[in-house]
């Protein structure tokens, strides 16, 4: 009877074990300036010269879960304080293997989209669309972003998975393992 006993017990600490790292990384995301990435498809071509000779074409749409309480009018705008997007070969836990940092957006009058062309932070060329999408409850904005640059160096990017991370101004940010990424070679 007693071992039954212990064996319970073992298995009681175990699985609290597991639940609560869980618990506790979600309501740091909560609470934290967490990145929520619903959507992401990635297409990547390999340029076959000299490096930096690739593309990529990425469409996103993501959200600052970030406590509204404690959204900031200027740090929580992508047309003054831009946007960073860096894809990994693999998972979001490998670093990063390029980026390209749009510094900030030129927004169209009378519609929630604003535009980017130009250089990025890394020197790819870059032609990006952002819109803002109505702010869902409990963050401090949603947006989708179309981004297609030119001129970076995806050499290391072979495979599926491809991690994508968005980083907003206000340095919160978030990554998704994109499965079904499409890499031309």
């Amino acid at each position: 009877m007693d071992s039954i006993r212990f064996t319970g017990v073992l298995a009681f600490v175990a699985i609290a074990a597991a639940v609560i790292p869980l618990a506790s990384s979600r309501a740091a995301a909560a609470d934290g300036g967490e990145v929520g990435i619903k959507r992401a498809s990635v297409d990547i071509t390999h340029g076959g010269d000299s490096e930096p000779n690739d593309q990529a074409e990425i469409s996103v749409t993501f959200k600052d879960a970030q406590n509204p309480n404690t959204c900031k009018r200027s740090s929580d705008n992508l047309d003054n304080g831009g946007v960073k997007v860096s894809l990994h070969q693999g998972t979001c836990q490998s670093a990063p293997d390029a980026a390209a940092t749009i510094p900030s957006f030129r927004p169209i009058s009378g519609t929630n989209d604003a535009l980017f062309q130009g250089d990025t932070a890394e020197g790819e060329t870059a032609d990006a669309i952002v819109r803002r999408m109505p702010t869902p409850a409990g963050s401090c904005g949603k947006w989708k972003l179309k981004l297609d640059t030119s001129h970076i160096d995806l050499s290391q990017i072979t495979s599926t998975p491809v991690a994508l991370t968005v980083e907003l101004p206000d340095g919160s940010s978030g990554c998704v393992e994109v499965n079904n990424t499409v890499i031309d070679q």
